[in-house]
């Protein structure tokens, strides 16, 4: 079975949405330092004597101060509503049967939020005018969402970072946040309990979670993952398909589409072009999927019996790994890259280099499905 994907165009509509996306970035950065600006030039003429006869009344003064800082406002909301509505439709078209109608709840928020800076801004540039002490208090309402997403940032990369324990101390969240709780899967996937995974993602995706079209493809990614790991490779060619059209930019999706072919040893060129896809694209922001990539390129060239790039590839990806991936949480991932390298070694005849990387996957994370599969490797090798 093969995928009905074409890489090309997706590679067209993905280009397009990264550029999107960083002008979006550019465009916090311009509204920023928009408003900086515009506030300091609104004080200093609204106490000089000179300029503050432009200012009659402190209604034209909010007028004024708004009509110079808004745009910036709308210009970010107008981008974020393009992305996500394009999201949105593409997840319509694209979803599962079983899965339910994508959440509005994203776009809805970020209107609010909106409607809620504007209000603080017409109440700053009032009290502005008046000098009034209220000044600091507005203020701070008016950074309220950035306080509360640093916050929120801060707390989530707390449970990180101290991945799986964190997830036992805020375990009384995991039924109402999903990205709590897609992390308790993750977890659980990387202990092999696919069976009971299987269901709790299917739960999730039948409506458990209302999902923002980014994390629909992301869960629909994951679901695919565990359908492999229980040979059930058609059902997850359908999600991993699914997933791909939903978000085109899911860098970690093509790994998953290059596994479903490597591990049935079909395709193998196929297979190799979604590894080199992932190296076209994966910028700064994929560094696990960057060396889960070289790990599958180093295997792939393994079975295409291209030794030469199958040894270059693995020394990559073992080079990447002690430079790039030491952070707690990514050790998981690092077991499964070292797994991988150790099968790649024991294709190409090589027992003893196969025995020191599956030997690495055991000290990575030990208490992993890639850990156990290393032991059951190490114990079929000659001594």
């Amino acid at each position: 079975m093969r995928d009905s994907l074409d890489l090309d165009a997706l590679q067209r509509q993905s280009e397009q949405m990264l550029r999107l996306r960083a002008f979006l970035r550019r465009s916090q950065l311009w509204l920023t330092f928009s408003f900086v600006v515009v506030l300091i030039g609104l004080i200093l003429a609204s106490h000089s004597p000179a300029t503050r006869p432009w200012f009659e009344n402190a209604t034209q003064f909010v007028v004024i101060g708004l009509a110079l800082t808004i745009h910036t406002y709308l210009v970010y909301f107008v981008l974020v509503a393009v992305i996500g509505v394009k999201g949105i439709y593409r997840a319509e078209r694209y979803k599962p049967d079983f899965v339910p109608s994508v959440s509005w709840n994203y776009l809805i928020i970020k209107l609010l939020i909106l409607i809620y800076s504007i209000g603080c801004l017409i109440a700053l540039h009032y009290v502005i005018y008046t000098r009034s002490y209220l000044f600091i208090p507005v203020m701070l309402l008016l950074l309220l969402p950035e306080i509360w997403d640093s916050l929120y940032r801060r707390f989530f990369g707390w449970v990180i970072e101290n991945l799986p324990e964190s997830l036992e101390r805020v375990k009384f969240l995991l039924p109402y946040h999903y990205p709590l709780f897609n992390l308790h899967l993750v977890v659980q996937s990387y202990k092999g309990a696919y069976l009971e995974l299987e269901e709790a993602q299917r739960t999730m995706l039948s409506g458990r979670y209302s999902l923002h079209w980014a994390y629909l493809s992301a869960e629909l990614n994951n679901y695919a993952c565990t359908l492999l790991d229980l040979g059930r490779y058609e059902e997850a060619m359908r999600l991993l398909e699914s997933a791909i059209r939903i978000n085109p930019i899911g860098i970690p999706f093509y790994n998953t589409l290059a596994a479903f072919y490597f591990r049935q040893n079909i395709e193998l060129e196929r297979a190799m072009q979604c590894v080199e896809y992932v190296f076209d694209h994966h910028g700064n922001d994929w560094p696990n999927s960057y060396g889960t990539a070289l790990a599958q390129r180093a295997y792939i060239a393994a079975l295409l019996n291209d030794p030469e790039q199958a040894e270059a590839s693995s020394a990559m990806a073992q080079n990447y790994v002690d430079k790039r991936m030491q952070a707690k949480p990514q050790r998981s991932i690092v077991a499964e890259i070292y797994y991988r390298l150790g099968e790649t070694a024991r294709i190409l005849n090589d027992p003893i280099r196969a025995r020191i990387l599956y030997a690495y996957a055991i000290e990575a994370a030990s208490d992993t499905i890639h850990a156990q599969r290393a032991r059951e490797q190490m114990g079929k090798l000659s001594p």
